[in-house]
């Protein structure tokens, strides 16, 4: 074989049956002008020569190819060409690889490029890879590389075929690269592919679990897919409908095609595919219940982005012998194809289960049956909850008798970039606004003036609804919420509390100029309102049948702009309320009308008391009587707590190496906090946790430049302001529940965690500079700086603060051999020399925000209904919950009282307030009558003993509700008093790092560092007889006064 005057020889080694991809070989070597003859080798190993001239081809034999210059050959055929010693016969080789099969090795340069049912390479290119066939240049030609523009990612992921870790993490090293390096005129000029892209790198890696009988006969190894081996001939031919020749070599490729598929998933998601192994029998629910691993569905839950499902599942086969001879059987009673057609209903039943089970995740379809085998299923599959349907590319019901190549009717694959496309459309189909709005003059802006002020301020709205993106989206989330509405006006705005929603308020909706009933709507942050509506859909509505707002509609989602997170909407009913929305009072604003009056107490009392005994008793009832456990202390008390760290996340474009995200690969000037696992028991667990925290603690003080990699830490909280550059997000250690509180790029920040696929809790790798001192903790310092403190000769720092303080405490009352814990030693810095705290209490669903004004009652009714399940838990400490309602007390009611009884005393404020607080906290803490004990204390201290009984009606009625609350925990739900110490702890420590006075001046309101006393004043009853703590501090060891209390 000679090539024509200056041209030169090409073998192509292709052995599909249609001869699609060899003849698109050929026209394009061909039309480069630099290729002549070219050679085919076929399936059937035959031989066909290809020129200029005639392009038809003429037949040859294989023994006539003894020397081309380049051989190009399809990674299928490795096999082949080895047998042709197509090394020894070519100069050059290039292997080519579509999607389908595994790249050989020892076959040249790779081309990742679609050759089968789209030809993805130009004449341009072969005539750029000229001077590399010749041996002009040692450099891989642009037709190995991949492409260096952003906005081709599409086919770059779409033609990854990942069958090794390795080359996962060259195709997102590639990406990478690609958003790092891109021209600014590219950025602009694909300004959509970028952002995609971005949010491909950066989001969470969720769980995807795939529930396949496929899944019986695949293995992973160090997070690959790959066949079982060996494949019996009887298991490939009960795969098959038909009987092909090579019953084994075609389920193989069935097999490597799903495993290819699994492994191009998991660019971008975790990959769960449990076997679905069961027995002959009948299709069922119960056998579904059975087959699935709902159990490790459930603890992955928060984690999980989809569900994929085949829709028939075959049972296990029978073992058996395979032999020449051998008659295989395929089980009789799946011979009978009535018979067999009934395990397609397997996966619609799983749907069915999934999407009762688990509502807030979508199930996709991913079936080799055609639409004309299964119409029926498939339809059950979409009535029962699936989003959408993947065909399968090869499977045993795809197979063309005379081809092995994929159908010409697929039209959408599965993949990471198709599947992410169709979360976010499911998301949309499920939860989004109208596009446009059905009633566009529905919101009634001039009612009420005022209140439209309020809310229009909440929401940051400045100009009108139809002048700015906000106003258009409230309008939008209104019209989802009241589609029926023709007019809708806003009543009353209420107080959120603790929550991170923008808005919550009455509104009045009118259909046909009827006026419908009342009704609550919170608005917020789309990841905070799914935390609020998987929280009521899980933990309440299960568990309270009344006294509670009733969510009457799922949430509306609606984009604000291009730089905002979306918004989110739910919509509660006032269900047993009365229509008079003005007489519906909070727990807040009935202490304020009867707490200073004589028979406030008796009322506030019953209200209390109904409440804990009608509402909350019945939330927690579930755990009362179970075991107590044990958790770390930011478990239980991580939401009021300041974050352990705070910190800058380093944005995706200035981390150097993708590497540097996953624990398995990050350098060694990359500290890593590593993901749990699940081998440890808790203990252990948390052991190595906190010894990596401590360890990590020590570092970050010598080199406040360190990089830390979280490795699996829950996202839950974002935030991002309107104009700021720079936004925040807090995540949450997995085990050992700490925040961590980190700014960052706004950009950033929104492109990695804004999909509103993303659900709180979901798991995140971020890298990160933490500072040596966290910053949310400054407050407290800033807060107790009120008061006049002593001069001393050198400038006070913000530790002689604190010390100053808890020693005037203990001065004025005469505590002076005794000792009180500071918080911010205990909470604020907890590494302790061999152990760390935790907390052993009794966990049960809890509403987790018992703020005063979370708690509505109607009017002339004693019993409170609940609002507000943002910061609800399944599985909480119910010390805490109740420590806040008493604290919300203290803070908000008698606190600030206990400061105007110390002004009318004659000796100096700070000293009255210090004695006052002493008073309070000796008398709440006694056993006997609470009142009586204060009193006493009151008439025995000559600069009080002139206050009226009048005076301290206030004090006894809230001390009355207090005392309530803790009877109610002790006797109803078991609680002992150490718990209930620690919750209380832990809110006052929260409630004086975030007091800020509401109406006087910081320097003439005392109440944070009244709050930052009670919370010492409580560490110091329960440390001590912590056997396991040993702190570093100077403990005296003697008698803890407040357990001492015995007697006035």
């Amino acid at each position: 074989m000679v090539a024509l005057e200056g041209r030169l020889t090409a073998c192509i080694v292709c052995t599909d049956g249609d001869g699609v991809r060899q003849e698109a070989w050929v026209n394009v070597l061909l039309d480069s002008n630099f290729f002549e003859p070219i050679y085919v080798v076929y399936s059937d190993s035959t031989l066909r020569q290809y020129t200029l001239a005639d392009r038809t081809g003429e037949e040859g034999t294989l023994d006539a190819l003894t020397k081309v210059k380049v051989a190009f050959v399809h990674s299928s055929d490795a096999e082949l060409a080895f047998e042709l010693k197509i090394n020894e016969i070519a100069d050059k080789i290039f292997q080519f690889n579509s999607p389908g099969n595994s790249p050989r090795d020892g076959l040249g340069l790779l081309i990742l490029r679609k050759t089968k049912s789209q030809f993805k390479i130009n004449v341009s290119e072969i005539e750029a890879a000229i001077p590399y066939i010749k041996g002009q240049t040692n450099e891989s030609p642009s037709l190995c590389r991949r492409s260096e523009n952003i906005c081709e990612w599409h086919s770059l992921i779409d033609e990854a075929e990942v069958t090794s870790k390795k080359e996962r993490q060259d195709d997102l090293k590639h990406l990478h690269l690609l958003v790092k390096n891109q021209p600014p005129s590219q950025k602009s000029d694909c300004a959509d592919a970028y952002k995609q892209v971005y949010h491909f790198l950066g989001s969470p890696k969720p769980i995807l679990y795939i529930l396949d009988d496929y899944n019986n006969y695949i293995e992973c190894k160090q997070s690959v897919y790959y066949p079982t081996k060996p494949i019996r001939k009887n298991l490939a031919n009960y795969y098959h409908e038909t009987k092909p020749e090579d019953p084994i070599g075609e389920f193989e490729k069935i097999l490597k095609g799903f495993c290819l598929i699994l492994n191009n998933l998991s660019l971008a998601f975790t990959i769960k595919a449990p076997p679905l192994k069961f027995e002959k029998s009948e299709p069922s629910y119960e056998l579904i219940c059975q087959t699935i691993p709902l159990k490790a569905i459930a603890q992955d839950a928060s984690q999980i982005a989809a569900f994929i499902i085949d829709l028939e599942w075959l049972p296990l086969i029978d073992k058996q012998t395979d032999s020449a001879n051998e008659k295989i059987d395929k089980q009789t009673d799946l011979d009978n194809q009535e018979k067999r057609n009934q395990w397609k209903k397997m996966g619609s039943m799983a749907i069915d289960i999934l999407s009762e089970h688990y509502p807030e995740i979508p199930s996709f379809i991913f079936t080799g049956l055609k639409p004309s085998q299964a119409s029926q299923e498939i339809q059950e599959a979409l009535i029962h909850g699936a989003y959408w349907g993947f065909p399968k590319e090869k499977s045993h019901h795809y197979l063309p008798k005379d081809s092995n190549s994929y159908p010409q009717d697929i039209s959408e694959k599965l993949n990471c970039i198709t599947l992410e496309q169709h979360l976010t459309k499911a998301a949309d189909r499920c939860y989004g606004s109208y596009q446009e709005l059905p009633f566009p003059k529905q919101l009634n802006t001039d009612a009420s003036p005022r209140i439209w002020q309020q809310l229009t301020k909440r929401l940051n709205i400045k100009s009108s609804l139809n002048e700015c993106d906000r106003g258009q989206a409230l309008k939008r989330l209104i019209a989802g919420l009241l589609p029926t509405a023709e007019e809708v006006e806003p009543l009353k705005i209420l107080s959120g509390g603790k929550s991170q929603a923008q808005a919550t308020f009455l509104v009045s909706p009118i259909c046909q100029n009827d006026q419908l009933a009342t009704r609550f709507i919170k608005i917020g942050p789309w990841l905070i309102i799914q935390k609020e509506y998987l929280s009521y859909q899980k933990v309440i509505q299960p568990r309270l049948n009344s006294y509670t707002a009733s969510l009457i509609h799922k949430p509306i989602l609606t984009k604000v702009d291009k730089e905002q997170l979306p918004w989110g909407a739910l919509m509660y009913s006032l269900a047993g309320f009365p229509e008079g929305y003005q007489n519906l009072l909070s727990l807040n604003e009935l202490f304020e009308q009867q707490m200073k009056t004589p028979k406030g107490g008796d009322f506030l009392l019953e209200c209390v008391q109904n409440t804990l005994e009608k509402v909350l008793f019945p939330l927690y009832q579930s755990g009362i009587s179970k075991p107590t456990q044990k958790q770390p202390i930011w478990c239980w008390l991580g939401d009021v707590l300041p974050s352990f760290y705070t910190g800058k996340l380093i944005p995706l474009t200035a981390i150097e190496s993708l590497k540097f995200l996953d624990e398995d690969t990050a350098s060694n000037d990359v500290f890593v906090i590593p993901s749990p696992t699940v081998e440890e028991t808790r203990e252990i667990g948390w052991e190595k946790a906190l010894a990596k925290l401590n360890e990590l603690n020590e570092l970050i003080v010598k080199n406040p430049d360190q990089k830390v990699l979280l490795s699996g830490w829950k996202l839950l909280y974002i935030d991002v302001k309107e104009t700021a550059e720079e936004a925040n997000i807090i995540l949450v250690h997995p085990l050992l529940g700490m925040r961590v509180y980190l700014t960052g790029d706004r950009t950033d920040i929104c492109l990695r965690f804004g999909a509103t696929w993303i659900r709180p809790g979901m798991l995140v790798n971020v890298l990160v500079c933490l500072d040596s001192k966290a910053q949310r903790q400054q407050n407290v310092y800033d807060n107790l700086s009120a008061f006049e403190l002593p001069k001393s000769g050198k400038n006070t720092s913000k530790l002689d603060i604190v010390q100053l303080i808890l020693k005037k405490f203990q001065k004025v009352n005469k505590l002076d051999k005794k000792w009180l814990h500071s918080p911010l030693e205990v909470f604020g810095n907890p590494f302790y020399d061999d152990k760390y705290i935790t907390i052993t209490g009794h966990a049960a669903p809890i509403h987790g925000d018992l703020n005063l004004n979370n708690i509505l009652y109607p009017v002339s009714e004693t019993c409170g209904w609940l609002i507000d399940f943002e910061r609800v838990k399944e599985q909480g400490l119910i010390a805490f919950d109740l420590a806040k309602l008493e604290g919300e007390i203290w803070i908000n009611h008698l606190l600030p009282y206990l400061q105007e009884l110390a002004a009318i005393s004659p000796e100096d404020i700070v000293s009255s307030c210090f004695q006052l607080l002493y008073f309070s906290l000796q008398s709440l803490d006694f056993s006997g009558d609470e009142v009586a004990f204060f009193k006493t204390k009151i008439s025995s201290t000559e600069s009080f003993s002139s206050m009226s009984e009048t005076l301290l009606i206030p004090v006894a009625n809230a001390f009355r509700v207090i005392k309530a609350i803790r009877i109610f925990g002790r006797l109803k739900c078991k609680l002992t008093m150490e718990e209930f110490r620690w919750g209380l702890a832990g809110y006052f420590f929260n409630a004086a790092r975030l007091y800020f006075p509401p109406s006087r001046e910081k320097s003439d309101n005392y109440s944070a560092t009244f709050a930052f006393l009670a919370s010492a004043w409580h560490l110091s009853a329960v440390l001590p007889y912590n056997e396991a703590l040993k702190l570093k501090l100077d403990i005296s060891p003697v008698a803890n006064p407040i357990t001492n209390v015995n007697n006035p």
